[in-house]
């Protein structure tokens, strides 16, 4: 006999003697309860992927094993394999479809594949069964907390507590819920009881820890996360929290200490290489800290906190002429192009955007660029690349004749009868200070706020409408950041907070008026998929630029012909009318957004007869007997009837940010 043929016959040997001796059999099948027991022992110490094994071994001894079939429902369900996980449920119903567990497995898994009308009609069945199931009872209050509606998730945990008051979970869920809503004194009651009853849990103290550091107690929650490390040496939440909490504090060294070890542990954590490259960075370590940003690139491309961080890093660092840019900027560029040929073509303006602002000096990202201006129809922006391009000495044969050929075009637009490059004018009428809402603390990205909101102000760089200060504030509180936004002479205090989980992004933005700190507009978006931190700080800088009022100045007058500086970037067509007040005249709000005109009314009003891009000519008349309009004075559109309540009208729906589902979730 071959050895090839050996291991067939004995497979076949061992059918016949099990076909011929029923106990053989018998004695196979006998095995899956012992193996079912030590599955259970391995899903009670959290080794998943053993268990899956063991309890695949133990199906394939008995087939019809309704507790292995419920068994792999739930390592799947804990491992996110939630299709895997409802295809075990529905193998294992036929056996015993009243199976309350299998019932509650089903439901989680139906959560997370997003079919949520079906989870709460199989975690409502079991509790019409068992009215105190606690079980159910979370599943219930998660599916609240997806549906965004918090209240209604705190009274069932509530409820669960009066079952069972020890019970770990709802008293965590609800410090969780009290955090998320402010209220912290609830939160540090319900935490208090978790580490009194269950001292042992790692969750416990990272959620205190949590609280803690909402409470500005940065060493104390530093501490506490600590402890759960120690519990569960691989808590990444907890690890990036310490991180995180670490850098907050300015001890950059024990930061980078900390992820140094994780990066050792596990070379493909891209979390931990961010975090290293964010403490890196902070102490100075340029080089290596975009060499870790890098590290956590290739491991996760579409991490774009990560990228959106090293690009930062990198125009933060480097002179503007420094090749070592152009490989950044021409990812940028690649995207760009993509979006272009996907014809989404304000995201390829914005990629080509980004990428020009990270090296400036790319001829071709240029060029490309340009190209796309034109064929938008913006042809003063197309004329005006192509002559940058010559200033740089980049501009090949093919530029410079494009560029004569669209001056020659070009010759009886605004910008060359008045003889003004629209391009070089100050405008910007408004200028924002950009602070971070102190209470944001990132526990996936450190400092994941921080490069949100670098990027939400170099959104408005591209806007001829809104200034914004350089710096990013960061202080301990709302009143430290309204002075500095008062000592740095702005109008208006944009405060952001970002909040993020593996699958979405929140930002939220409190416009403050910097003279009195009163709020004046609060915008938030929620986005998940790709791009979403960058979709999300353009939707709200493009709400709050669409709020604010477009206010021009008088630049040049002939008589009844005038020149301003509103164009059709901002929404002015020939035809409309505006009106002009004396210089200073028009002021800002106390609160709000609108601006304060003077009972005394305009001094003149003007008809749009011809428009550029950033600039207007029209013909002017005055309101009275007298002309007392002179260049600088400020240029409002006309408000119409009607066209303040519009204005106000309440934007379409954000999605529901599902956040505090996903940390709740993660108790389970």
């Amino acid at each position: 006999m071959s050895l090839r043929s050996a291991p067939v016959t004995a497979i076949a040997l061992s059918l016949v003697l099990a076909a011929a001796l029923p106990g053989v059999a018998a004695a196979q099948a006998a095995s899956a309860p012992s193996l079912a027991a030590r599955a259970n022992e391995l899903m009670f110490a959290g080794a998943w992927y053993e268990a899956v094994e063991t309890w695949l071994a133990a199906l394939d001894a008995n087939p019809a094993y309704f507790e292995a079939m419920r068994g792999l429902a739930s390592c799947y369900l804990e491992l996110g394999e939630y299709a895997q996980s409802l295809d075990y449920v529905e193998r294992a119903r036929p056996f015993r479809s009243s199976d309350e567990a299998l019932r509650k497995i089903e439901g989680f898994a139906l959560i997370g594949l997003g079919r949520l009308d079906e989870a709460r009609s199989a975690f409502a069945e079991t509790l019409a069964e068992l009215p105190n199931d606690l079980e159910a009872r979370f599943g219930l209050a998660l599916l609240d907390l997806r549906a965004g509606r918090p209240a209604e998730a705190r009274g069932r945990f509530e409820a669960a507590l009066r079952i069972e008051p020890r019970n770990a979970r709802a008293l965590l869920s609800l410090a969780l819920v009290a955090l998320e809503s402010g209220a912290l004194r609830e939160a540090r009651t319900r935490v208090d009881e978790a580490l009194r009853y269950h001292a042992e849990e790692a969750r416990a103290w990272f959620v205190a820890a949590r609280v803690a550091l909402a409470e500005g107690n940065a060493p104390k929650a530093a501490g506490l996360a600590e402890t759960a490390l120690e519990l569960d040496p691989a808590y990444a939440e907890a690890r990036g929290l310490l991180a995180s909490i670490r850098h907050r504090t300015g001890d950059y060294a024990g930061a980078a200490a900390l992820m140094e070890a994780a990066v050792r542990a596990d070379r493909d954590d891209a979390l931990a290489w961010y975090a290293l490259g964010r403490a890196r960075a902070a102490s100075g370590d340029t080089a290596r800290a975009i060499s870790a940003y890098q590290a956590a690139i290739r491991v996760r491309p579409d991490d774009e906190i990560v990228r959106l961080a090293a690009e930062d890093l990198v125009m933060e660092s480097t002179a503007l002429e420094d090749p070592s840019r152009s490989p950044w900027a021409d990812w940028r560029f690649a995207r760009a192009t993509s979006f272009q040929s996907l014809r989404e073509y304000e995201r390829a303006i914005a990629e080509f955007r980004r990428g020009l602002r990270i090296y400036p000096y790319a001829a071709a990202g240029r060029k490309a660029y340009a190209e796309l201006l034109r064929l938008r129809g913006l042809n003063g922006s197309y004329l005006a690349e192509l002559e940058f391009l010559e200033e740089l000495g980049k501009a090949d044969r093919d530029s410079r004749d494009k560029a004569e050929s669209w001056r020659s075009l070009l010759a009886d637009s605004v910008a060359f009868r008045w003889r003004v490059d629209q391009f070089a004018l100050p405008k910007r009428p408004y200028s924002l200070v950009v602070a971070i809402d102190p209470s944001t603390a990132s526990t996936l990205h450190p400092e994941a706020e921080v490069v949100a909101a670098s990027y939400f102000r170099s959104v408005f760089s591209a806007s001829g409408l809104v200034r914004v200060e350089t710096r990013i504030v960061r202080e301990a509180g709302f009143a430290d950041a309204w002075r500095a936004a008062r000592e740095l002479d702005a109008d208006y205090l944009a405060v952001v907070s970002f909040r993020e989980t593996l699958r979405e992004c929140a930002l939220t933005v409190s416009v403050h008026s910097a003279r009195t700190g009163s709020l004046s507009a609060t915008y938030r978006s929620v986005r998940s998929g790709n791009d979403r931190v960058q979709r999300v700080a353009e939707r709200v800088a493009l709400r709050v630029l669409e709020e604010l009022e477009p206010r021009g100045s008088l630049l040049a007058r002939e008589r009844d012909r005038i020149l301003f500086d509103l164009g059709s970037r901002d929404g002015v067509s020939v035809g409309d009318e505006f009106v002009v007040y004396r210089k200073g005249d028009v002021a800002l709000p106390a609160s709000g957004l609108v601006l304060a005109r003077p009972p005394s009314g305009p001094l003149a009003t003007i008809t749009v007869t011809a428009v550029d891009e950033e600039i207007s000519e029209g013909t002017l008349k005055s309101s009275g007997w007298f002309d007392r309009v002179n260049v600088g004075d400020t240029v409002l559109r006309v408000v119409k009837p009607g066209a303040e309540d519009a204005a106000s009208a309440a934007p379409a729906a954000e999605p529901v940010y599902t956040g505090l589902f996903d940390e709740v979730s993660g108790l389970r």
